[in-house]
């Protein structure tokens, strides 16, 4: 066997990438919360010419309250709760960048009390955690106040008419003439998004709040992003908006820092996806529909959203997991 100091460097290598969390020199064992990390790290060992005994044991934690995804998380990250000051809370999914300024992003409904209002809220005050889960706690407001909301994508009500030429056109005639209009096209929707301004001396970790609770495994951070859980149904099934895909068309000139981040990224029907959210936490679910069209209620109001991605009942949605961020896990065999 190689000298301990130099195992000692390469075992605190490997617990710093998440792949071992415990090695013993006194009984030349590594430790690993997973069956499938042994012989890779009894390969890897090999291979450095050290010669231990890799042995499955869960990972250790302090036996105090734990942090939750519910309460005051700084620095900041991605699945914990977060929300305009004036509605009830929902799930921070990452970090943008334009220039010098940061940027957090979630759902335009997180962000926006009235997300179909082509206009800006007008109080831009974004808590972390959410105000549901900070007890609407106004009098404390700074406390909670991290960002201020930048911009979101208008969401168009089904009810709206279409802003094409000729639709708009024959609309006038049919008007002119005393009838009744005659072409009503549903305005789209492809995204539900938006984004706030960071506080200065507000940090942001990138990484998960699954991942550093030990609920997500760490791989997870180097999977590439899809988008964000927008709506659901009750019985948890997941409703995803392709936000990586659509993100240069209503976010030019900003830059994803977190999620990772590879352009355009799609699905197709059977691949696996996993998000991390503010109420249901860590979850997977499979591929269902990779681009369906979709009527979503909002309040009292609909909307039609095009190139949706739905999943089955395991990813298990829930209220405040909006916002969740979505990562490609596997592609069907």
């Amino acid at each position: 066997m190689r000298d301990a100091k130099g195992f000692v460097e390469v075992a605190r290598i490997l617990a710093a990438r998440g792949v071992i969390h415990g090695y013993s020199l006194a009984t030349r064992r590594v430790y690993v919360d997973d069956e499938k990390k042994v012989k890779f790290v009894k390969q890897a060992l090999q291979e450095t010419g050290y010669d231990f005994e890799v042995v499955v044991l869960p990972r250790f934690f302090a036996l105090s309250q734990p942090p939750s995804r519910k309460g005051v998380v700084r620095p900041l990250m991605s699945g914990v709760s977060v929300g305009h000051r004036d509605i009830t809370a929902g799930t921070l999914s990452g970090l943008a960048e334009r220039g010098e300024e940061l940027y957090i992003i979630s759902n335009a409904h997180v962000f926006h009390p009235w997300p179909l209002s082509p206009n800006p809220p007008y109080n831009k005050s974004i808590w972390q955690p959410g105000p549901y889960d900070a007890g609407y706690d106004f009098a404390n407001e700074r406390r909670y106040a991290v960002a201020d909301y930048a911009h979101h994508v208008r969401i168009r009500s089904m009810y709206d008419y279409s802003e094409c030429p000729i639709t708009k056109t024959i609309n006038w005639l049919y008007k002119v003439l005393g009838r009744s209009s005659f072409v009503v096209t549903q305005v789209q929707n492809y995204v539900d998004a938006a984004i706030a301004k960071l506080y200065g001396g507000v940090g942001f970790e990138l990484t998960t709040f699954g991942v550093e609770s030990g609920e997500a495994p760490r791989e997870l951070l180097d999977k590439p992003f899809i988008g964000l859980v927008f709506a659901g149904t009750q019985m948890g099934h997941g409703a995803i908006c392709k936000l990586a895909k659509y993100w240069d068309k209503y976010f030019s000139g900003y830059r994803i820092l977190f999620p990772k981040y590879e352009g355009a990224m799609d699905v197709g029907a059977g691949d696996v996806i996993a998000k991390d959210g503010r109420t249901s936490g860590f979850t997977a679910a499979s591929v269902i529909d990779p681009a369906a069209s979709l009527v979503v209620g909002y309040y009292l109001d609909i909307a039609w959203f095009e190139d949706v991605v739905l999943t089955s009942a395991d990813l298990k949605v829930a209220g405040g997991d909006s916002g969740s961020p979505v990562w490609l896990w596997k592609r069907a065999e």
